[in-house]
């Protein structure tokens, strides 16, 4: 008798023990994320957004990229950059690139990079790696171009994220 309450007692301990393992695992498979990470991530994609969308607003980035013949202004990158720096806080670094996009001989859509130098507030490129959150907004903005004729599409590539502790 006394070895078949030593057996229950021993199969309900590892039968506890079991079930607050599978619910440690479960909790960390079906972790949610953090609500406030969550929400300062949407809240930079919608900043990064309506930041690209009053830019291109008004043909702005026309006036700043193109010159009155539609050729691309010399030094564009540093106008761009100036209201960049004055459109972003100061905890949030940028790094945006701007390309046209154009046919080969092939037809086959080629990207042409606009922008020479980096259009960014810093320096290394290791500080969106150590920064707390990092997206990356893909905008796509078609402008006419009356000298030639033409429709003219840009694909600008903005990565933002935010500095800790700042």
């Amino acid at each position: 008798m006394k070895r078949r309450g030593v057996a229950r007692i021993l199969e309900a301990v590892f039968s506890a023990v079991l079930i607050i393992e599978a619910v440690a695992i479960g909790y960390m498979l079906l972790k949610t994320p953090n609500p406030g990470t969550t929400k300062s991530t949407e809240e930079l994609y919608k900043f990064g957004y309506s930041m690209l969308s009053s830019l291109c607003a008004n043909n702005g980035l026309d006036r700043l990229i193109f010159d009155s013949n539609w050729n691309i202004r010399r030094g564009w990158e540093g106008d761009l950059k100036v209201v960049m720096n004055s459109l972003v806080p100061p905890n949030v670094v940028f790094n945006i690139s701007i390309y046209n996009a154009t046919y080969d001989e092939e037809c086959f859509i080629k990207l042409v990079r606009l922008n020479r130098v980096p259009i960014s507030n810093v320096v290394d490129e290791e500080a969106f790696i150590k920064a707390g959150e990092n997206i990356l907004i893909t905008y796509i903005y078609t402008t006419y171009n009356p000298v030639k004729d033409d429709i003219v599409i840009l694909f600008i590539y903005l990565r933002l994220a935010t500095l800790r502790g700042v």
